[in-house]
C-alpha cells in the first residue's frame, strides 16, 4: 500500500498517516484477508491447498497456518474434480496407467497434495 500511495504522488508523511489510520481501524489485516481468500478459493474456485499457498506467497503473504484449511472441503473438492475429469477421460477408453497419469497431473495442477491425490486415485480406479 505504501508503494502505491507514493507512486500516486502522496508524500511520505501522508502515506504513513494513512497506513497508521488503516492499521488502527483494522483495515489492513493480513489474517482477515488470508481467511477470506482461503475460504473463497476453496468454496468458489475449488482450489487445492498447494495452489492457494502458492498464490498467497505470490501476493507477499508467507505465514499461512495449516489450521486455516478445511480438510473436509478439500477432500470434497478433490473428489468432485476427480469425478468430472474421470467421466471426460474415460470416454476415450485409455489404459489405466495413462488415465491415472492424466488425472494426477490435472489434480496436482489444481493444487491438491500428492498424498490426497494418490489415495483418491487408488480408491476410484481400483473399484
Amino acid at each position: 500500500m505504501r508503494q502505491i500511495l507514493i507512486s500516486n504522488g502522496y508524500s511520505e508523511v501522508e502515506t504513513e498517516e494513512s497506513i497508521t489510520k488503516c492499521l488502527h481501524y483494522n483495515y489492513l489485516n493480513d489474517q482477515v484477508y488470508v481467511d477470506s481468500f482461503i475460504h473463497d478459493k476453496q468454496t468458489i474456485q475449488r482450489w487445492g491447498k498447494l495452489k492457494i499457498i502458492r498464490e498467497l506467497n505470490r501476493r507477499g503473504i508467507n505465514d499461512i497456518g495449516d489450521d486455516l484449511f478445511d480438510r473436509d472441503l478439500e477432500q470434497s473438492n478433490l473428489n468432485r474434480h476427480l469425478e468430472i475429469k474421470l467421466a471426460k477421460i474415460k470416454l476415450k477408453d485409455q489404459n489405466v496407467m495413462h488415465l491415472k497419469q492424466q488425472l494426477y497431473r490435472y489434480l496436482y495442477f489444481k493444487g491438491f497434495e500428492s498424498e490426497l491425490i494418490h489415495n483418491a486415485l487408488d480408491r476410484v480406479l481400483n473399484n
